[in-house]
């Protein structure tokens, strides 16, 4: 039985409906499971956050491949590298505590904390970098995809902190409201290269 024209369209259109649901959900996802990597004491639900949160970039990107592993790996590695120094003078509008910067704050980095957010982000960026070259090498339809997801943390960091800063709030409330944010906004960023593919 020949499937008629008005089939594969509607067929075509059920597809995107699906599709988009997937992504939204997604990005909503990214959100919560930043928070959940961010408020759990137990290793395995923040290891467990942190490879969902990669699935559901890999799901944003349409990656099922190999390349997978890398974004995996890139995003553990990303998560593993301290900000809390950025972020706490950022949400309360205070200066950096300059003996107590981490490893990567030197400079201007230790006394601007919204310098130090944008550099964490693209040390985020950085880590992801591996699992962004493979795509690029290996899809033809991956260049916005890579742009999108490398500038998502450069973004999304100063992003959160001053979305959550402008909410007030308890310290406890803004460093949440952060996590969610930054989640979210990641997700955000990336579906709009999705967008633009």
């Amino acid at each position: 039985m020949a499937v008629n024209v008005h089939q594969q369209v509607g067929y075509v259109s059920e597809i995107k409906i699906i599709n988009s649901i997937i992504y939204i959900c997604c990005v909503i996802a990214l959100g919560y499971l930043d928070r959940a990597r961010g408020n759990v004491a137990d290793r395995f639900e923040k290891w467990a956050s942190i490879a969902l949160s990669a699935l559901c970039i890999c799901i944003l990107l349409d990656e099922y491949s190999w390349t997978s592993l890398w974004i995996y790996l890139g995003y553990a590695v990303g998560a593993s590298i301290g900000w809390g120094n950025a972020i706490g003078p950022a949400l309360f509008n205070q200066p950096p505590n300059p003996h107590k910067g981490e490893w990567w704050q030197k400079g201007k980095l230790l006394e601007n904390a919204w310098y130090a957010l944008v550099f964490r982000g693209l040390l985020w960026s950085f880590c992801l970098t591996p699992g962004m070259y493979k795509m690029y090498t290996s899809r033809v339809d991956a260049g916005a995809l890579v742009l999108a997801t490398l500038l998502a943390y450069p973004i999304a960091m100063p992003t959160a902190c001053y979305l959550s800063y402008k909410g007030g709030g308890t310290g406890n409330q803004r460093w949440a409201n952060q996590e969610w944010t930054r989640g979210s906004v990641v997700g955000l960023v990336i579906l709009l290269g999705v967008l633009i593919v």
